[in-house]
């Protein structure tokens, strides 16, 4: 057993190459290792695991706890409060009991039922562009389909769309988001309320209605703070996916031309694209309640963070041949890109439907379209995405006098 404690390796030194090549960092560091001490960037201790066994191991154990408040380095002006985050850092039997208030509406029959107006949605998003030779497929069509589909399943078309994308912006990109999130928090407050005084037939009613032995099953902070949950991870996870496929597809002529062939699925294509480039590249923390070994490195007890880079498992060479290669016609046996365990993401079944079905009408909508120069992503750790997306929707660049 080879104890990394006296290595720590400053994530913040390696921030600008991660924002450039995410996944040659990880790779380098997952070659010299499977579990690294570091710091992360904003000069939290932390332990990074990387390979894909031994982040299967860290989900499946059930020692280490998702919970907040069992964090050594959680500030102590913060202990107390509730985490926007919600279900996502908290423990059982409470995790449990919030999940399944949330994941009947993102089950498969229900999921398959809600298709048709996925496609609706759709169709119409590729109207619009449609009238244009070139477009920002992130703005005018992967986010709208994204929030659009979110809003009508939790019932909240009076959410101020255009805020609450800067707003998640904000939130997933590094930097000091403190303010930021107490706006977009304090706006969803005034949503849950207007939904309390107007209800209808739609998941937050139907969690502001349910009850637990005649009490309300959600406390008023708690329906906020999954609606909050269930609006950024619901469509900015799955706009990225559409955008991160769309960026690899079109980069490589060869592969846009037998996508049209009808030689590539589109579901080939979206799981190919979720390992390749996922749309999240590290877990929400987890937090040791006693020592522990994994990857043959030992970890104390007492609140130490871990952090799961989902990334550097779907590139893990022990598992996938070529990792660094594009492959659709790869079989895919054990991924982790929408984690695992108890916090497996309840959105999966969904994120797939939107996906597939935006990219097989987009690409049937406009079999010639190209990439107009190169995309700018977000300077994120936690997330990997595009910020704009200009492509040509007729195979060739308007040309401006």
């Amino acid at each position: 057993m080879f104890d990394h404690s006296g290595q720590i390796v400053d994530l913040s030194v390696l921030k600008e190459r991660y924002y450039g090549d995410p996944h040659g960092v990880l790779r380098e560091l997952r070659d010299a290792g499977p579990v690294h001490r570091v710091r992360t960037p904003s000069g939290d201790p932390a332990w990074l695991v990387l390979g894909l066994d031994e982040i299967r191991t860290v989900l499946t154990d059930p020692s280490l706890s998702s919970d907040l408040g069992r964090w050594a380095g959680w500030p102590e002006a913060e202990r107390g409060g509730s985490s926007i985050l919600g279900m996502l850092t908290c423990d059982e039997p409470r995790h449990r009991e919030l999940r399944n208030l949330a994941a009947g509406a993102f089950t498969k029959p229900r999921v398959t039922q809600f298709r048709p107006r996925i496609e609706a949605i759709v169709a119409d998003l590729l109207d619009t562009i449609g009238s244009a030779a070139e477009t920002d497929l992130v703005e005018e069509f992967a986010y709208p389909l994204t929030i659009t589909v979110m809003t009508e399943l939790l019932g909240v078309p009076h959410l101020d769309r255009a805020a609450f994308r800067t707003w998640t912006n904000a939130t997933v990109t590094d930097g000091d988001g403190g303010d930021v999130v107490a706006a977009s928090r304090e706006h969803i407050r005034q949503v849950v309320r207007t939904k309390l005084e107007r209800p209808g037939d739609d998941l937050l009613t139907e969690m502001i209605n349910a009850e637990v032995d005649g009490a309300p099953a959600m406390s008023f902070e708690e329906l906020v703070s999954m609606t909050y949950l269930l609006l950024i991870a619901g469509h900015e996870s799955t706009t990225n996916l559409i955008a991160n496929t769309v960026f690899t597809v079109l980069s490589d002529p060869a592969m846009r031309d037998r996508v049209r062939a009808g030689e590539i699925s589109v579901e080939q294509l979206v799981d190919e694209s979720l390992r390749f480039d996922p749309p999240l590249m590290l877990s929400t923390g987890r937090f040791t309640t006693k020592p522990l070994s994994i990857g043959g490195t030992r970890i104390p007890g007492g609140g130490e963070l871990v952090l799961l880079a989902y990334a550097s498992a779907e590139r893990d060479p022990g598992e996938f041949p070529e990792p660094d290669r594009f492959c659709p016609a790869r079989k895919i046996r054990r991924s982790l890109v929408f984690g695992g365990g108890k916090h497996y993401c309840i959105g999966s079944t969904l994120a797939r439907a939107e996906a597939t079905v935006a990219l097989r009408a987009l690409f049937d909508r406009f079999p010639e379209m190209i990439l107009l120069g190169t995309p700018s992503r977000w300077r994120s750790t936690v997330t990997r995405g595009i910020q704009r997306l200009d492509v040509g929707l007729c195979g060739s660049p308007v040309q401006r006098s």
